[in-house]
């Protein structure tokens, strides 16, 4: 075991040098004004959600095997029905005319709660907003399709192929496709004219891909000619695209590569390279159940726009407008306040961070411990970790109150343990985040960022 741990701090050690010069030169860039073709005039109001992990009640919440599925886990399983009526209640009452679903709409991949929550997009569109959306990494041949009786084992039920994932979403992207890729889910939208949805499959869910691997994403080569044949047709007939993928696609903190790599797609860099290039200015992503807003420039310029989980505190969806006019992109976050569920008297929000922070250093404290730290680091970290992960998820982090000091965040860039200098540039680099998470307005011609005032 001591041999495995330190050939993976040596690999860390390469990386330790690599991380500063991209930290001093990402402070560099960030100021820097890099001129784009101008989008068309077209204008586009919508909503953005992601991994609502929808759990139907009826496949059981009571018992010691549904008691250990929750135990330990982020996502609200047994209020996530509850969750998605106030959604829905909360999209339905915005004036918008397309909604976008960044994937993992079930718990895990049971067939029932994909045809519940294609059942709750039915009622969004009734209202007459149209929906788009993409698979996660939950959604589809999941061999962790359970119901939970209130005694007994678990007892496996259907799960869907991605032949069945596209039928039953039919109606909410794939039956408006104008292109599909051939060896994906991905397909081409066009909500309205002069604006497109690059919807991009990036799921693991082959019965090859088990564990952290399934967790993992990655574009297919084949997706990404069929990316950049499709990014070359808007460019040329200046057409707005809007990228929509569950995965990230941009680091949205220093070593997140490192740390927590299956949430990004493999080789991020590349493909967030020709995708800025080909002119992609935005991509919305979920699957950290953040809300983060971070950006890529090479010839180009990307932002990754990361959803936060509607099942995780703080429960938020994104409202944002597509402007022609200014040529920016205005993002506002509204937060789930209310459901049709016993929170103990507890408003939601209170309830929902409650639930968030008895999970969370559990979550933290596992995932650190496989990196190969001992007891004692890990005691030492873990509340400051905590707390990073915490002002993280929530967003805007430099704006909440500060429980790490910067002086003991660079004790630990000095620490002999390369982890722990990793965990130390990273905190670093989430408290010092520059750039506005849950209000902004993006410049899609000059790649500029602001935070909305209040």
């Amino acid at each position: 075991m001591a041999v495995q741990c330190n050939c993976y701090f040596y690999r860390i050690r390469r990386f330790i040098p690599v991380l500063i010069v991209f930290l001093s030169v990402s402070r560099c860039i960030r100021d820097k004004t890099i001129q784009a073709p101008e989008p068309p005039g077209a204008s586009l109001s919508f909503t953005v959600f992601s991994d609502p992990h929808y759990y139907d009640p009826g496949l059981g919440t009571a018992g010691e095997a549904f008691g250990r599925l929750v135990a330990g886990d982020r996502k609200m399983v047994a209020e996530s029905h509850a969750i998605m009526e106030e959604t829905v209640r909360l999209i339905q009452a915005e004036d918008v005319e397309i909604v976008l679903v960044a994937g993992d709409m079930t718990n895990n991949g049971e067939r029932l709660c994909h045809e519940k929550v294609a059942s709750f997009l039915g009622d969004i569109e009734q209202d007459g907003k149209k929906v788009y959306v993409i698979p996660g990494n939950h959604d589809i041949n999941n061999p962790y399709a359970y119901r939970y009786p209130e005694s007994g084992d678990p007892v496996p039920v259907e799960s869907v192929t991605p032949e069945e994932f596209e039928t039953m979403y039919h109606e909410f992207g794939y039956g408006e496709a104008i292109d599909r890729d051939s060896v994906s889910l991905s397909y081409v939208a066009r909500p309205k004219e002069g604006v497109w949805i690059l919807a991009v499959d990036a799921c693991h869910y082959g019965s090859e891909y088990t564990g952290t691997d399934r967790v993992a994403g990655h574009i297919r080569e084949a997706t990404r000619e069929w990316m950049l044949t499709k990014l070359d047709e808007a460019r040329i007939a200046g057409i707005t695209v809007l990228g929509l993928m569950h995965h990230g696609l941009v680091e949205h903190f220093a070593g997140m590569s490192l740390i927590f790599s299956q949430y990004l797609v493999q080789n991020w860099r590349d493909h967030a390279a020709y995708l800025a290039d080909s002119g992609l200015k935005i991509m919305f992503t979920g699957h950290f159940h953040s809300s983060d807003i971070s950006d890529f420039r090479d010839d180009g310029f990307i932002f990754d726009v990361q959803c936060g989980s509607t099942v995780t505190w703080p429960c938020p969806v994104r409202l944002a407008f597509l402007d022609g006019q200014s040529h920016t992109l205005s993002l506002e976050t509204r937060l789930i306040r209310q459901i049709n569920y016993n929170t103990g008297g507890d408003d939601f929000q209170t309830y929902a961070k409650k639930r968030l922070l008895a999970d969370l250093s559990g979550i933290l404290e596992t995932h650190i411990r496989e990196a190969g730290l001992n007891d004692s680091a890990i005691a030492a970290l873990l509340p400051d970790i905590t707390s990073t992960m915490l002002a993280y998820v929530h967003g805007d982090e430099s704006e909440l109150e500060h429980p790490v000091s910067m002086t003991h965040i660079h004790t630990l860039q000095s620490d002999p343990d390369l982890m722990i200098q990793l965990l130390g540039f990273a905190m670093e680099s989430i408290w010092t985040d520059p750039t506005p998470d849950n209000d902004a307005v993006i410049g899609l011609r000059n790649g500029n960022i602001e935070k909305i005032k209040d």
